[in-house]
Formats: C-alpha cells, structure tokens, sequence
C-alpha cells in the first residue's frame, strides 16, 4: 500500500483520526448517526483543501461579521479543537474566508456542524451567489440562496454532528467560503440574541464533484 500523505479515517469510536503515511484507512461508517462494527478498505483520489486554517477559525484568515468564536468545544475528533460561532445582537452573522483561489469546474465545499441554539446554517459561495441552507439539528437539507448548487448532502456523523457539504459547477477562479447563522430555512438575515449560534469544525473546500474525507490544513 502506498500513500504520500497522512489521511483521516473514522475509527471504531466513530472518532475522527488521522493515519499515518503508507497505512491503509479502515474506515467505520455511520448509518442513521451509529457508527457500524464492519469497516471498509477507504481508497479516494488524490485530493487538496484549499483552505489554509480548516480548524482555527480565531485566526485573522478568517473574516467574522456578527459573529465570535468560542475555542476549546469537543469536535469530531473527541478533542476540544472545535468553535462555537456564537451570533451578536445585530442582523447578519457569518464567517468566511474570501479571495481562495480555485480552479475552474467543479468544486466542493463542506463543514463539520452541531446546533448550539441555532438549528439553521447556510453555506455560500459570494462569488457567484450560490448557497444551500442546511437543518444541523433534524439533518435534513432546506433551500437554497440564489443559484442552486449541483450536488448537496448532510451526513449524520454522531454525537449531535452533521458534516454539510456543497458542489458548484462554475468557470470562477475564486471562491468565497461563507458560512452563514441561520434562524429559519431561507433567513440569512435576523436580529440575534448574543448567545446562540452553531458549533464548527472542519472547514474544506476540493476541486470535487462531491466530498472526500476530512483534510486538515494550518
């Protein structure tokens, strides 16, 4: 077996885990939020995310508007490496990170997410106006924004945690990946109460027609 990399798998704790360089994935997957006793061989092309701090979304890469950041909250990965995304009083609350530079085609992007008193988020793309809103306490997924993705999922991952995900097909070369508070299917702008908000983790974006499996970057 050979692999230049370290790659992530889901282990048997349904815990998120990174393996090490030349060591196959025995991934356990999840059906219905419970992770399954049989797990597969995990073979995926070669992938890269784009964006440069997928986990540490205090850093001055990512742009907040209405919004703070709450580090050490439990993520997929058992450890507190998480954030919590807590709205002000204002209208208007998300994260992003403007400017990323893609390649034209297809493109995935997709975030680790868990209610924390807000039920809704969107993720968007400001470039070309194409969002998706996602339900991350029933999993289930809501409208879209503007221009309609081509591909959109929501994957049960445990513990209260969904992983959302979106594909645009576009000739752009730029990407703005936003990730939007949510009250309600469709409201990307509401007064917040200065409390609620989601927990994150994971932010990726791929020049894919769907999700492979987490990449963390910083």
């Amino acid at each position: 077996f050979d692999r230049s990399t370290v790659a992530t798998r889901v282990n048997k704790d349904g815990l998120i885990e990174t393996v090490a360089i030349d060591t196959p994935r025995l991934n356990y997957p999840f059906v219905n939020g419970v992770v399954q006793d049989d797990p597969s061989l995990l073979l995926e092309p070669a992938r890269s995310n784009v964006i440069t701090y997928s986990e540490d979304f205090s850093n001055g890469y990512w742009q907040k508007s209405g919004t703070t950041v709450v580090s050490g909250q439990v993520s997929p990965t058992g450890n507190t490496d998480a954030f919590k995304l807590v709205e002000d009083t204002g209208t208007g609350h998300f994260i992003r990170r403007s400017g990323v530079s893609v390649v034209t085609g297809m493109k995935t992007m997709s975030i680790f997410a868990k209610a924390a008193g807000r039920d809704w988020i969107l993720l968007w793309n400001g470039v070309d106006n194409s969002g998706r809103y996602f339900n991350i306490k029933d999993g289930y997924i809501g409208g879209t924004r503007s221009g309609t993705p081509v591909n959109s999922s929501i994957d049960d991952i445990g513990n209260g945690w969904y992983r959302c995900s979106m594909t645009i097909n576009s000739s752009g070369t730029t990407f703005q990946n936003q990730i939007y508070l949510s009250n309600a299917d469709g409201s990307f702008s509401y007064t917040g109460d200065g409390s609620s908000g989601v927990y994150i983790y994971g932010s990726q974006l791929e020049a894919s027609s769907y999700p492979t499996s987490y990449i963390p970057t910083s």
